[in-house]
């Protein structure tokens, strides 16, 4: 990193990886001031803007994610992965209805991945749509067991239920399948 900054201290690719590594340090500042450069020194591709909005909510700046969602949308409003995004950032601070209708809109427009589907349990249940909620943890148990689905992803829909006993065996089932995220 140090090399790439001394041939060109404004290049975009390590800028971004500078921002992953303060990340992982904690420092969330140095995140959103690396990101920030990045994005001013590539400010075209919508690729490094969607990674901006990313770790801005990985960073814990929901309420900059929103903005900067918006303004990638206004630019690129078929970029439905920024909308996944934004409505994660805004059910954080909960604005629930606004959240579960840009993760409804995502899951209408893809086939939904398993992380989607968990995201949106979590968001109909916050809106009292507990019917829904039940609807999609039965389906990834039911996917579970005939393709491989993140085990965390299960997780996150039994908390939405508030099932913390079924949430605890599908920790350890994560665990003993070394799922990426108890990895990390």
């Amino acid at each position: 990193l140090r090399r790439a900054f001394a041939l060109d201290s404004s290049h975009p690719e390590a800028l971004m990886l500078s921002a992953r590594l303060h990340l992982v340090r904690g420092e969330r500042g140095k995140v959103q001031e690396a990101m920030d450069a990045a994005v001013r020194a590539d400010p075209i591709w919508y690729g490094k803007r969607w990674y901006y909005v990313v770790m801005l909510y990985l960073a814990g700046a929901y309420d900059r994610a929103t903005v900067e969602a918006d303004r990638l949308l206004a630019d690129a409003p078929d970029f439905v992965d920024v909308l996944r995004w934004r409505g994660k950032a805004r059910c954080v601070m909960h604005n629930f209805e606004a959240g579960l209708a840009d993760l409804v809109r995502v899951a209408e427009s893809m086939p939904p991945h398993p992380w989607l589907l968990a995201e949106l349990s979590m968001a109909f249940s916050a809106c009292g749509r507990h019917d829904d909620a039940v609807r999609i943890r039965d389906e990834l148990v039911d996917r579970s067991e005939r393709s491989w689905i993140p085990p965390t992803a299960i997780v996150l829909s039994e908390l939405a239920l508030q099932d913390r006993n079924a949430a605890f065996r599908w920790c350890e089932r994560a665990l003993q399948t070394r799922d990426f995220l108890c990895m990390m």
